[in-house]
């Protein structure tokens, strides 16, 4: 009964670490995506890349932003306060529905 329960337990706390604490975390595109997104010179694709299969985030959400290296995201909502976890921010592309998380420290850097 006790393994059991230990058992419970550490179910518990392996899903719960497993939140939106992954943002930003790295992923890779793969490499026909990553092609595609590096060439492009549409606006949308030249600034984000955004591949929704990705195997290394639980989101399934790997992006890229303004040339970055790809990180795990989730999608989040511009206009409400706290969408995106401590240390990102959330950033609606041109022409898109919703919005995705992207880290601080990418953001400040395509800001410059």
């Amino acid at each position: 009964m006790l393994k059991a329960w230990f058992l419970l337990v550490a179910t518990a706390l392996l899903f719960t670490a497993c939140g939106d604490e992954e943002v930003g975390d790295a992923c890779d595109l793969p490499a026909p995506i990553a092609d595609v997104c590096a060439s492009d010179a549409t606006a949308l694709t030249s600034e984000v890349c955004l591949y929704k299969h990705s195997a290394d985030c639980s989101s399934r959400l790997c992006a890229t932003y303004v040339g970055s290296e790809g990180f795990c995201t989730q999608t989040c909502d511009p206009d409400t306060s706290g969408s995106c976890p401590s240390g990102s921010i959330c950033d609606r592309p041109a022409n898109a529905d919703l919005g995705f998380c992207v880290p601080n420290a990418i953001f400040e850097r395509a800001l410059n």
